[in-house]
């Protein structure tokens, strides 16, 4: 469900609907709330806490559920293109501010205890510029091909 939300997603699947059709699950959700809704909730940080509660509850009732972080915030300077803007706008929010609904998101995934997927901590550095170069460069939210081996990796790993 490329491009969905996490909160849309879990409004239109039941666990029931992933279970009848797979033995083993990975969930990748979650950028595109952090990227243009968790900030412009009245509380940021209590909208974050209960979106991941739900969809750490969401994931413990699937067979076999493997979880994916959220990726590093990258710099703000980095270019959207028309389709990857949401009300017009690239993000809600700063940086940093949207870097710790991020590090709350990626807190409660692990203290599920189910099996997450993690970035490589050297894609984090104080700016997010690092992150340009992993990105895509005219899509919003994809890695580069060449990032493609790292995902074998970790999903082989895990």
């Amino acid at each position: 469900t490329p491009g969905r939300t996490l909160h849309g997603f879990m409004k239109r699947v039941t666990p029931a609907d992933i279970n009848e059709k797979y033995d083993e699950t990975t969930l990748y959700f979650g950028n595109i709330d952090l990227r243009f809704h968790l900030m412009r909730q009245a509380e940021p940080q209590r909208a974050t806490i209960d979106l991941f509660k739900k969809y750490v509850e969401f994931a413990k009732q699937l067979k076999s559920p493997t979880l994916v972080e959220l990726l590093p915030v990258e710099h703000e300077s980095r270019k959207i293109p028309g389709t990857g803007l949401y009300k017009k706008q690239p993000f809600f929010g700063t940086r940093n501010e949207r870097m710790e609904l991020r590090s709350l998101a990626n807190a409660i995934m692990h203290e599920s205890d189910l099996p997450i997927i993690t970035w490589p901590q050297e894609w984090i550095d104080e700016d997010g510029t690092k992150m340009l170069d992993i990105l895509e460069q005219k899509s919003s939210v994809h890695l580069r091909p060449r990032f493609y081996p790292y995902i074998n990796e970790i999903i082989n790993v895990s």
